[in-house]
């Protein structure tokens, strides 16, 4: 069940996030469960909408996500109505107006999330949420539909979620974050993906990727990795952070990082030698890139 500052912190979230039409009549809608959550993602919950009912004219200050748990249910928008049954999802621009109507004979439940993108936290810049935050709000403009069964992975994270909210169910913050951050970076791989020509710029992506994990042990420079797909560096790197979110370089070096701290854990290896099998042209170079995305020396790692 719900707790008092649970049911307390959602209705204050609400009047924060929830930009009700002047003179709308009372809401026909309640909040199933809510989750706590970290920026910048706010007021993760299940919506509840009672059959015969019509909930109230409303906006948000930023991104919106709503997809079906039990439908059908009618989006009604200044466009004009949309009919949403189960794993059918929306995401709404900043500032559009719609609310729901329930037709059907029983209750229909939404999953939704807001991501207040121009609020991302305190991520570090190698988590990628930012970037990802800015992404978003480029890409969400005015109503986006698609279905969660045409994508495997976003019916997956979908799921996953709406399971973990179920007040029989409690999960941890730590995996709800995770699960969130999951949907969302897959939302985004949708949305460039559906962008013209975003699958074939998403597969270039991919395929630097690939041969970035396959070489972590070697010098590359970007005009070889351009090369190797037959783009321009200056392209090669645009498509890539468009994808990924950081630079092909930077996401090379976070890579043979994550390495680096698995090699460290060898007591037979030196710190050169580390740096040497991951390509760094010097210890040095090793030790700058290592306490860039880590915070420490490789050395006061290993003793740590």
């Amino acid at each position: 069940m719900r707790s008092s500052r649970s049911v307390s912190e959602a209705s204050t979230l609400s009047a924060q996030y929830i930009r009700f039409e002047p003179g709308a009549l009372p809401t026909y809608s309640t909040i199933g469960y809510f989750c706590p959550t970290a920026r910048p993602v706010r007021l993760l919950v299940t919506d509840h909408h009672p059959p015969g009912r019509t909930s109230l004219v409303h906006s948000h200050p930023c991104v919106a996500f709503h997809g079906c748990l039990q439908g059908p249910i009618t989006l009604l928008m200044d466009e004009g109505p949309a009919a949403l049954d189960v794993g059918t999802c929306y995401l709404f621009g900043a500032g559009v107006r719609h609310h729901w109507r329930n037709d059907g004979p029983d209750h229909a439940v939404l999953l939704s999330l807001l991501v207040e993108e121009d609020r991302p936290g305190a991520w570090p810049v190698a988590s990628g949420v930012a970037a990802g935050c800015r992404e978003l709000k480029q890409r969400v403009q005015g109503a986006m539909r698609f279905e969660a069964r045409g994508d495997a992975a976003v019916q997956q994270a979908f799921w996953q979620l709406a399971d973990s909210l179920q007040p029989e169910r409690p999960r941890t913050p730590l995996l709800i974050t995770g699960q969130v951050w999951t949907l969302i970076g897959l939302l985004l791989e949708h949305l460039r993906s559906a962008a013209p020509g975003g699958a074939a710029r998403l597969d270039v992506a991919r395929q630097i990727q690939r041969l970035l994990v396959r070489r972590i042990q070697d010098r590359l420079s970007l005009a070889e990795i351009a090369g190797s797909v037959h783009l321009s560096p200056s392209r090669a790197k645009e498509l890539f952070r468009a994808a990924f979110g950081c630079g092909i370089m930077a996401y090379f070096n976070q890579l043979k990082v994550q390495q680096a701290k698995r090699l460290l854990c060898d007591p037979s290896l030196t710190v050169k030698e580390v740096s040497r099998r991951l390509g760094f042209t010097t210890p040095a170079y090793f030790d700058r890139v290592f306490v860039r995305h880590t915070g420490q020396l490789p050395t006061a790692f290993r003793k740590g």
